[in-house]
């Protein structure tokens, strides 16, 4: 009994002995990355934004010695693929000043980036 007793405690301290300790994993070094938590606006939101500083164009333009009663025309904007406006080209409308302001509301907007090679709009001005 006490050889087969010595024997069990041999094969199991020669099987301790053989399993492999795991070997230690490196740990993960942190990173950081910028992430963008704020979706860029959309075309939509960005127009209706330009609508609004439109009307204080006009605005300026009605407290005029010769203030129109109405203005229609369009508004051509080409976008970089950065969301940055390159050109804005005011048409139909007939008082160059109001034109000229159209154009500084266009090119002072900013888009979210755009597929390249960019993209441009055609945004309608009505303004009364």
């Amino acid at each position: 009994m006490t050889s087969r007793l010595l024997i069990s405690c041999v094969i199991l301290l020669s099987v301790a002995a053989c399993k492999k300790k795991p070997a230690e994993q490196p740990q993960p070094q942190p990173t950081a990355t910028a992430v963008e938590t704020t979706p860029p606006p959309s075309s939509g939101v960005v127009v209706a934004t330009m609508a609004q500083q439109f009307q204080v164009c006009f605005d300026k333009e009605k407290a005029t010695s010769n203030p129109p009663s109405a203005a229609a025309g369009t508004l051509t904007v080409k976008i970089e693929t950065d969301g940055k406006v390159s050109s804005a080209t005011a048409a139909g409308i007939d008082r160059p000043s109001l034109a000229t302001c159209l154009e500084d509301v266009g090119k002072a907007t900013k888009f979210g980036p755009q597929e390249p090679p960019g993209a441009s709009i055609v945004v309608p001005v009505n303004l009364k």
